[in-house]
């Protein structure tokens, strides 16, 4: 791209494969497919680049995270399968720029949060906005940026929390349980997609910390409420942006 404007600022394709360094000007760069290898990839990428968005098939994963600038603030990994190997999801994390505020976490076989929970305090300390594919269990919550107030993830639903509740008829039932009260205290926004879990008060106490303070949104595919978990939600329902396709709740 030895001939493209000296100005360009946003650059959006259909195709990238490393041949060519990208113009030094460039802020915002999104290709549908992107390819990078040992053998043919540049060098360096744009020195103010501030997002880059692989929207199809993202090929060298390794060999971009090392090549973004510190200017960088948005990374969408492609929200399809990542079929190549990773060689350490652990240094991946923790080679991102610590300036990143958004992040997509492609689903991917080496990328395993279930069996590796601890691999989320990795995450930059400075991400607003973060869009996990791969299963988030709940053990990894109270890990994740302490900043954060957008979160989109699927929680794995053995991965809840597990208590005892008594109905009207003094009857004891197991409920299991989203542990809400482990999230970031900072969330405003919530989606849990693919996501089917009964809700009941956290395993101690119900109190007002219960959901994070500041939410305003919450989206879950089904879920069933109890009444004393439900009056804890009405603060958001009454706001009318509380979006859930199927709620249940249980007297």
């Amino acid at each position: 791209m030895t001939h493209s404007p000296q100005s360009l600022t946003s650059l959006s394709i259909r195709r990238f494969d490393g041949r060519v360094e990208l113009p030094s000007s460039l802020i915002h760069f999104k290709a549908r497919h992107f390819y990078l290898s040992a053998t043919s990839f540049v060098s360096k990428l744009p020195p103010s680049l501030e997002s880059f968005v692989v929207t199809s098939l993202l090929k060298g994963l390794d060999f971009v995270v090392p090549l973004l600038p510190p200017s960088i603030l948005k990374l969408d990994f492609c929200r399809k399968r990542y079929a190549e190997p990773v060689l350490s999801t652990k240094n991946l994390l923790e080679q991102l720029p610590k300036s990143l505020t958004w992040l997509n976490v492609p689903s991917s076989n080496e990328i395993d949060f279930k069996t590796n929970p601890e691999l989320v305090s990795h995450f930059p300390s400075t991400l607003l906005q973060l869009y996990i594919v791969p299963d988030l269990p709940c053990s990894a919550w109270p890990l994740l940026p302490s900043n954060l107030t957008r979160l989109v993830c699927r929680a794995p639903k053995h991965c809840a929390v597990l208590s005892t509740m008594t109905d009207d008829h003094g009857v004891q039932h197991e409920v299991s349980s989203i542990p809400f009260d482990s999230l970031p205290r900072s969330i405003t926004r919530l989606e849990l997609p693919f996501t089917s879990c009964f809700c009941g008060p956290p395993p101690t106490s119900i109190h007002q910390s219960y959901f994070p303070p500041p939410l305003t949104y919450l989206s879950i595919s089904r879920i069933h409420f109890l009444p004393n978990s439900y009056l804890l939600v009405l603060p958001i329902w009454k706001q009318q942006i509380f979006v859930n396709k199927c709620v249940h709740i249980f007297r």
